[in-house]
């Protein structure tokens, strides 16, 4: 498995952090649609892009448009798939310690 970011969120934090912040509308479900998917411990994922189209309903445009939002914002970090898979993505919460109550492995 590959080593999560340091700023790694957990599930609950980071769906709390990203409900106050100041991403788009469709950045924000995406990111808790992400959330859902992500291990408890280290915040890693891999959904595909058509996953999140069937789990948001959103055209496959406007999850990648978000997906580039929560990337380049720092809410997501991703690391392109092997052989054209998903890719290996973890929630983060931007500018979180690398080792405080809401980031890291428990």
């Amino acid at each position: 498995m590959p080593k999560p970011p340091p700023n790694a969120a957990r599930q609950l934090q980071y769906m709390k952090a990203v409900r106050d912040s100041s991403l788009s509308r469709n950045a924000k479900f995406l990111c808790l649609t992400v959330a859902t998917y992500a291990d408890n411990q280290t915040g890693h994922c891999y959904p595909s892009r058509e996953t999140l189209v069937k789990a948001t309903g959103y055209s496959l445009n406007v999850v990648k448009r978000a997906l580039a939002e929560a990337t380049d914002t720092g809410w997501l970090y991703r690391k392109p798939g092997r052989f054209n898979g998903p890719a290996d993505t973890w929630i983060t919460i931007p500018g979180a310690p690398a080792d405080g109550p809401e980031s890291g492995p428990l």
